[in-house]
């Protein structure tokens, strides 16, 4: 399979496809990266080829030339767990399957890419009841917010002291199923059917607002989610005020 990956540096896009020789990669995993390596984590119980999998890999995209590597393994099995990269860690949230998919203890785990090695993270006070968690880091406050879709639940996670504080949640356009949100200062941006969202936490308000001539610019059929949603514009924060949306054509077979 060819995966085609996308990285911002330095305020530059970066465009390259990469091979997979692995031979286990899926693209319904989830994926994150740290520096240079992209991470694949967990996989998809609703894909007929695929199985939800506690299995990690990596590829360093410097050299692309070289076959994925097959890192340690989550201590739990997981489908497309809310995943975020932070401070050099790899945080993973809820989806679990198997025995454990009712223990608090094992809600939450963070991979650390400098000794390789996988921990559990103390669960929130509460749990989310419903699918469609969203994680994004905010830097300046050194914390993951974690946030659902079908309810109020929105805490963050202060990373250095490992403890969890409840924000209130007052989004009125629901962040959809698997889409990952844009942190920047106090704001929560994504990008959804034609229309970009925007939540600020401080002040606590929405709004929502189509983008100008958008249309004329991107077929609206590759605005659109495909495939259960699993691939839909993505939006990326390059610096400033400046956003870039990524969308995936697909060409008939």
């Amino acid at each position: 399979m060819e995966i085609t990956t996308t990285t911002i540096h330095e305020g530059r896009l970066f465009e390259g496809s990469l091979s997979d020789k692995s031979g286990g990669v899926s693209f319904v995993r989830q994926r994150t990266a740290v520096g240079s390596t992209i991470y694949c984590v967990g996989g998809d119980p609703r894909m007929s080829f695929y199985r939800p999998s506690a299995s990690l890999f990596s590829l360093d995209t410097r050299h692309p030339d070289q076959s994925w590597k097959r890192r340690t393994s989550m201590r739990n099995i997981r489908s497309l767990p809310a995943t975020v990269a932070f401070d050099g860690k790899i945080f993973v949230f809820d989806e679990l399957e198997g025995d454990d998919d009712t223990d608090p203890k094992q809600w939450a785990e963070v991979f650390d890419t400098k000794s390789g090695q996988w921990g559990f993270l103390p669960p929130p006070p509460e749990l989310p009841s419903f699918y469609g968690l969203f994680a994004v880091p905010i830097p300046f406050l050194n914390k993951v917010l974690v946030g659902s879709r079908d309810e109020g639940f929105l805490y963050t996670y202060e990373v250095k002291e490992g403890r969890w504080e409840r924000w209130e949640n007052s989004i009125i356009a629901p962040v959809p199923y698997h889409l990952q949100p844009v942190a920047v200062g106090t704001g929560l941006f994504w990008f959804y059917e034609g229309t970009l969202h925007v939540y600020d936490s401080a002040g606590q308000w929405s709004h929502s607002s189509p983008i100008k001539d958008l249309d004329k610019v991107v077929p609206p059929a590759i605005l659109t989610w495909r495939f259960d949603g699993l691939l839909h514009p993505v939006l990326l924060h390059v610096a400033g005020n400046v956003f870039c949306l990524l969308c995936l054509e697909i060409s008939a077979c």
